[in-house]
């Protein structure tokens, strides 16, 4: 029986980059839906039966929590690999705690992704590798760098992914089902743990963590090829479907 996935990202070069990849893995005759937002991907999982959904955290228009969450309560078997913007410390055991089967970073190695992917299908979780976190664990415990989004509460951290996204407080309670004060309250509590004045302060200190990357154009892409990374993949997917970027 053919293997069924969703791939979940609004980026164009994220959809059939990843497609691209995952076709090498796993043969031409998967079968890859494809969903532009939240809601597309939901339509898709109420109609159709897949078994792992792909979603790039960092893409507008797809929140990757909330995806995981509804996903779960269509399919309680369903696996989901999240792709994020980096910080693996922080953001994996947040996926691995609503129920994600794997996370890895946007700008690792072609092989990392393929690696997951395999294991992942094959029923094992993938979180970046033990080994990475233990080493991370070790910087932690000698108090080169901690991480103060631990200190968030899932509701809270939730909120500030939100935020983070550029929604405004009265979209983050339609879409977390809150009510508008509740997410405000939620809003300062996040400054106030994570001691900042602002939004500004705390896009800062994310991007200081890799919870969230700069927006690329399609044409910038082609910056990453030398290293060989996951743009690099989205890069050629264009060369070999013929859709050059200009």
């Amino acid at each position: 029986m053919s293997i069924s996935i969703l791939i979940a990202s609004k980026d164009f070069p994220s959809l059939y980059g990843l497609e691209f990849l995952t076709r090498q893995v796993l043969g031409e005759d998967i079968l890859i839906g494809f969903a532009e937002s939240l809601k597309k991907a939901y339509d898709k999982l109420k109609n159709q039966k897949y078994d792992l959904v792909i979603s790039s955290t960092n893409m507008n228009g797809i929140n990757t929590f909330k995806l995981i969450k509804e996903a779960l309560a269509v399919n309680k078997s369903i696996r989901i690999l999240a792709i994020g913007p980096g910080a693996p410390e922080i953001l994996a055991p947040r996926y691995l705690d609503i129920g994600a089967y794997g996370y890895i970073c946007a700008f690792e190695m072609v092989d990392r992704f393929k690696e997951a992917l395999l294991h992942i299908i094959d029923g094992k979780r993938y979180f970046r590798g033990e080994n990475d976190f233990l080493e991370m664990n070790v910087e932690c415990d000698n108090g080169q760098k901690t991480n103060p989004f631990s200190l968030l509460s899932k509701r809270e951290f939730d909120v500030m992914n939100n935020l983070l996204r550029g929604k405004y407080i009265k979209e983050i309670a339609g879409e977390l089902s809150l009510s508008i004060s509740s997410v405000s309250t939620y809003k300062v509590r996040v400054l106030n743990k994570l001691k900042l004045n602002n939004i500004l302060e705390l896009s800062m200190l994310a991007k200081e963590y890799n919870l969230v990357i700069p927006k690329m154009k399609n044409y910038n892409l082609i910056v990453y090829i030398p290293a060989l990374k996951l743009p690099w993949i989205f890069w050629m997917a264009f060369s070999q479907k013929g859709l050059g970027v200009k």
